[in-house]
C-alpha cells in the first residue's frame, strides 16, 4: 500500500514539503496502526536525550515492519492524550528535530540496528531554519519477524508496544517465499538500414540467501519493435508470439541460487520510421516468476535514440521494477471475472444470453 498516497495525495513521501506538514497538523490528527506521530523535546526529563530519540524512532520502524506498514512523522506536534482515541492526537506547531541526519547513515542505523536486516524503507528530510522534519514510510515486511535491541515490537491500538509470544509464532510461521528481482540493462543502440537494432541485457536474481527457486521462467514483451531472429528461433526454451514482440523464456538452470543471477541478452528490432511516429519511445515489460514465488513485473519506458546515448540513464523516462503482479491487479478497475472474459474472447457473450 502506498501510504503516502493515502495521508497525505501524494504518490511519494519525497513529494512532500514543509508546507504540506503544516498544512496536515493544522487540524487534530490520530495516531493510528498505520500512522505514528513523534515530537522531538528534549528536557531534563529526557535523560536518554537525542539517541533515546533516535531509539523511539528504531522501534517504532520495527514495529510497522512486523505489522502492516506505515508512515512516521518526526517532528511532529507534541502529542496529546484524548478521551476514547487509541494512540495520541497531533495538532499546531511543528516540534522539528534539531539534529540533521543524511540520509544514508539513517538507512544505516536501520540496517545495522534491526534484524534481520529490513528492506524497502523510504527516508524524507524536509528542512526549515535549520530544524528538520523526517518522514519515514515503512512496507510491511516480508522477511518478519523483526527485533531491534532483541525485542519484537508490532503496531496495536495505534501505539507501538511490545508483541506477544503467540503473533512472533505466528509470524515465523507464515508462508515465505523467495523474493526474485528482474532488471533491463539496454547495451547498444544499432542503426542498419531503415532499422534500429536495440540490445539490452536481462537480469533475474534471488535475494533470499536461505531459499532456493526452481523452475524459472520469464517473458519480455516490446512495443514496438520485434525480437531479432524470432521467426527462425523458436525451440525447446524460447518461444515468441504476437508477431515476434513477445518472447518467453525457460531458464537453461533448474535452480535459481542466490548470488548467482540469471543474465540474457536480447535485440529488438524497431522501423525507424515507426521509431519516429512513436517520439522514439519504446515500452518493455518484463514478467517473471518461478515454482516458489509468485509474478512479478518490471516495465520500462525508453527514449531510444538512433545511436548510442553518452549515458545510458538517460534513455529511461520511467521504470517500475518489481512489482508484484496482484499488486498492479489490485489497483484496477476490472474485476477478476471481466478480465478472464477479455482473455477467453467471451467479453461480449452475457449479452448475447441477455437477449
Amino acid at each position: 500500500m502506498n501510504y503516502s498516497e493515502l495521508f497525505f495525495g501524494k504518490s511519494d513521501i519525497t513529494d512532500l514539503s514543509y508546507s504540506d506538514i503544516l498544512s496536515y497538523f493544522k487540524d487534530e490528527k490520530e495516531e493510528s496502526d498505520k500512522i505514528e506521530y513523534k515530537s522531538f523535546v528534549v528536557d531534563e526529563k529526557d535523560l536518554g536525550g537525542i539517541p533515546a530519540k533516535e531509539k523511539g524512532i528504531l522501534r517504532a520502524i520495527c514495529a510497522f515492519l512486523n505489522s502492516e506498514g506505515g508512515i512516521i512523522i518526526w517532528g511532529a506536534p507534541k502529542g496529546a492524550l484524548v478521551a476514547g482515541a487509541k494512540g495520541k492526537t497531533c495538532k499546531g506547531e511543528l516540534s522539528l528535530v534539531e539534529k540533521k541526519y543524511d540520509k544514508d547513515d539513517f538507512v544505516a542505523k536501520i540496517a545495522n540496528r534491526i534484524t534481520p536486516s529490513p528492506k524497502g524503507i523510504k527516508f524524507h528530510r524536509i528542512e526549515s531554519e535549520n530544524k528538520y522534519a523526517y518522514i519515514f514510510e515503512v512496507p510491511k515486511s516480508e522477511y518478519s519477524p523483526h527485533q531491534f535491541e532483541n525485542v519484537y515490537y508490532m503496531r496495536l491500538d495505534g501505539q507501538t508496544a511490545t508483541a506477544p509470544h503467540h503473533y512472533i509464532e505466528a509470524l515465523f510461521k507464515k508462508i515465505t517465499f523467495p523474493k526474485l528481482e528482474g532488471y533491463i540493462n539496454p547495451v547498444k543502440i544499432e542503426l542498419h538500414g531503415s532499422n534500429v537494432f536495440l540490445t539490452f541485457d536481462s537480469f533475474i536474481f534471488n535475494q533470499s540467501p536461505l531459499q532456493n527457486d526452481y523452475d524459472l521462467t520469464y517473458r519480455i514483451i516490446c512495443n514496438p519493435g520485434s525480437f531479432y531472429g524470432w521467426q527462425t528461433g523458436t525451440n525447446d526454451r524460447v518461444s515468441y508470439g504476437f508477431n515476434g514482440s513477445d518472447k518467453r523464456i525457460i531458464a537453461p538452470v533448474n535452480v535459481l541460487h542466490y548470488g548467482q543471477p540469471l543474465n540474457d541478452t536480447h535485440t529488438i528490432v524497431i522501423n525507424a520510421h515507426q521509431l519516429q511516429q512513436e517520439q522514439n519511445i519504446v515500452t518493455i515489460l518484463l514478467s517473471f516468476g518461478a515454482k516458489l514465488s509468485p509474478l512479478l513485473m518490471s516495465s520500462y519506458k525508453l527514449k531510444v535514440p538512433f545511436r548510442n546515448p553518452n549515458n545510458w540513464k538517460d534513455i529511461f523516462i520511467e521504470m517500475k521494477e518489481n512489482v508484484y503482479s496482484h499488486e498492479i491487479k489490485g489497483k484496477s478497475s476490472v474485476s477478476n471475472e471481466e478480465s478472464v472474459q477479455a482473455i477467453i474472447g467471451r467479453k461480449d457473450w452475457k449479452k448475447m444470453f441477455k437477449q
